[in-house]
């Protein structure tokens, strides 16, 4: 779930209900496991000046593990004045199963569609230790997040600046294809360059990425199986191909925003 405004504790609940665990998953984690409460990180950040604008939980069919599944919140400061199309996030993904690590993640927030772009692997992802005062730690690993703006909207000027020929073009498309289909091709590449919306339009890289990113993960494009019947691309609605997807696509960006 997304909203363009903070969230309530009620639609965070009912979007995440793990978020309101208070206990491991009693069939799943060990003694030695070291329970986090989301929710007392959660009324930390909202204490510290911040709104939840995403949540969203890995979907899964065991009614039993729907309290302690992987669950990701995104984070924005308050106030953010706002000098860019993108403001910086601040994703938060946890479990109560053991399955996944408690981190941080520097995001984009994009108003003009509600996509949201996480940080490849060359941005810091923090990772805290479930030790000691976990609210405190992660508001300060907050903070360092929230340092990196000035370098996300570095990364946007210099793709803004980056125009791609016809070819290129093609070829970051082939490669985004890869990054979800690894080695399939279900529709052509190009039609991951669709323009959506006329705020896309463009031949640089910064807009190239966005009309990549979203056809990428929104799905919709018709195109054939292996077997040659009909399909159509779906959404990515798990929380871990999000992730996975999205930090790959943006550092797909950045070898092609140094290679220019």
């Amino acid at each position: 779930m997304r909203t363009n405004t903070p969230m309530t504790i009620d639609q965070i609940r009912s979007a995440t209900p793990a978020v309101f665990a208070t206990s491991g998953h009693p069939a799943r984690v060990s003694n030695q496991y070291s329970f986090v409460s989301t929710e007392q990180v959660l009324h930390g950040m909202l204490d510290a000046g911040y709104g939840v604008f995403r949540a969203q939980q890995k979907h899964t069919q065991a009614k039993e593990d729907m309290p302690y599944t992987r669950h990701i919140l995104g984070f924005r400061p308050l106030g953010w004045n706002q000098k860019a199309e993108a403001t910086p996030e601040i994703l938060m993904l946890s479990a109560h199963d053991a399955k996944c690590s408690f981190q941080l993640m520097a995001g984009l927030f994009r108003f003009v569609c509600c996509n949201g772009m996480i940080v490849g692997e060359r941005f810091e992802t923090i990772r805290t230790t479930h030790k000691g005062d976990i609210v405190q730690e992660v508001k300060d690993a907050a903070e360092k997040i929230v340092e990196f703006a000035p370098r996300l909207e570095e990364f946007q000027t210099r793709c803004l600046s980056t125009t791609l020929s016809k070819a290129k073009s093609q070829t970051y498309a082939q490669k985004a294809m890869q990054i979800r289909h690894q080695g399939s091709t279900p529709y052509e590449p190009a039609e991951l360059l669709t323009v959506r919306r006329d705020e896309d339009k463009g031949a640089d890289l910064w807009h190239t990425y966005q009309r990549v990113q979203e056809n990428l993960m929104r799905g919709g494009i018709a195109g054939l199986s292996a077997t040659g019947r009909a399909t159509v691309s779906r959404p990515i609605n798990r929380v871990t191909k999000d992730v996975i997807y999205n930090r790959a696509l943006w550092d797909l960006t950045e070898e092609f925003a140094k290679a220019a």
